[in-house]
């Protein structure tokens, strides 16, 4: 089972970028009670925007790929970025405490082993596919054809029909508009490369007026929730303070797109034409709107 409320969901678009940005991924199974892993690089097939296949190939040696072949059934776990969000970042009024923002998809299907063919295809295309991401790419067609056959029988190359994706996006969604800008533009000064992208993330669920509040984090934190979990406060809700503590700009360099964190309410409004303050397409192609609280 994997706990997945509401806030955390987000659209198979966003997780199939997610997959594919990342191109790496836990492969898990299971037999006879004992549990498989292995950390591979994988090829996400999308088909009609929904994802049909993961394919990939594990070490001869590595003994997870007879178990597949007896219980097909696994899982790959897609783990995106992550980052601490200090509750120092929120507005005054926000009761929410410190938590951890983060994206990750888990797809579920059957796997099936592949023959030569099949094992060949993946090759070419895990080296097609991440040299497509250099501005210059070495061609595997120009690699020693007697040293590709003698490492090739030493991998076993399968393809998982996907069955289930369950992306979880926790990244403040239900947070009100001002925390939210608070949380992002102290993700950024954090000067990392996960808060970057969680600040992308979050950036993208601010509302086009800029000034939603929080939906429902005070609605949560009723007396009798407070006593059912004063041990364990819920990391929750929304309010992200406009700026920086400064109210300044917040080093516009990380920005693929849109305008620094720093600005004001008024300051980024005036400075995106769909009225939504832009305020970050940061580091990362990665996309969606949502995200959870603990």
């Amino acid at each position: 089972m994997f706990y997945r409320p509401e806030r955390t969901l987000t659209t198979d678009t966003a997780a199939i970028d997610l997959m594919s940005e990342l191109g790496f991924a836990l492969l898990v199974s299971t037999e006879n009670g004992e549990l498989h892993f292995s950390h591979i690089p994988v090829l996400v097939d999308v088909k009609h925007g929904a994802v049909t296949h993961i394919r990939g190939h594990v070490a001869r040696a590595n003994e997870h790929w007879k178990s597949l072949e007896r219980q097909p059934k696994a899982v790959f776990v897609f783990n995106g970025p992550n980052a601490y969000v200090s509750a120092q970042w929120y507005t005054k009024e926000c009761p929410a405490a410190p938590s951890w923002s983060y994206a990750v998809v888990h797809a579920h299907g059957d796997v099936r082993l592949l023959d030569r063919a099949g094992l060949d295809q993946v090759v070419d295309d895990l080296v097609r596919v991440n040299e497509s991401r250099f501005p210059a790419q070495w061609s595997i067609a120009d690699y020693s054809p007697q040293r590709r056959a003698a490492l090739m029988p030493h991998i076993v190359g399968f393809s998982m029909a996907v069955t289930r994706l369950e992306p979880k996006f926790n990244i403040k969604r239900h947070y009100s508009d001002a925390d939210k800008r608070g949380a992002i533009a102290g993700l950024i000064k954090t000067d990392k490369d996960d808060a970057r992208q969680i600040a992308g993330l979050m950036a993208e669920t601010l509302s086009a007026q800029g000034d939603r509040p929080a939906n429902d984090i005070l609605d949560n934190y009723s007396k009798g929730w407070r006593r059912a979990r004063r041990a364990r406060p819920r990391i929750g809700r929304q309010r992200l303070s406009v700026d920086d503590a400064d109210g300044r700009t917040v080093d516009q360099s990380v920005c693929k797109t849109g305008v620094a964190l720093g600005t004001t309410n008024n300051e980024s409004r005036s400075m995106s034409n769909s009225g939504r303050p832009e305020i970050v397409k940061c580091y990362s192609r990665i996309r969606s709107n949502y995200e959870v609280y603990f």
